[in-house]
């Protein structure tokens, strides 16, 4: 792997099999079958229903931008 510049980062890699996975701020869980947001990642969906507020709240004007940072979010947790 190393003649394909494959480099494995040491600190963040994992060598021992594990049901439990906490990656990117989702948690794979094979034990429960689950796929989900770690709990330090719920300020993401509480971010988003924050968004959700503000553009039903202002139906009349809502900036590009404002609808550019939701989609933003809303893709960010859509894998869970």
């Amino acid at each position: 792997m190393r003649k394909a510049s494959f480099v494995a980062n040491l600190e963040k890699s994992v060598f021992i099999p594990t049901q439990r996975l906490g990656w990117l701020g989702f948690v794979w869980d094979l034990e429960l079958s689950v796929f989900k947001i770690s709990n330090k990642f719920n300020k993401r969906i509480e971010n988003t229903v924050r968004y959700l507020h503000d553009i039903r709240g202002s139906m009349l004007f809502v900036s590009a931008r404002t609808l550019d940072k939701l989609a933003g979010k809303i893709i960010s947790i859509a894998p869970g």
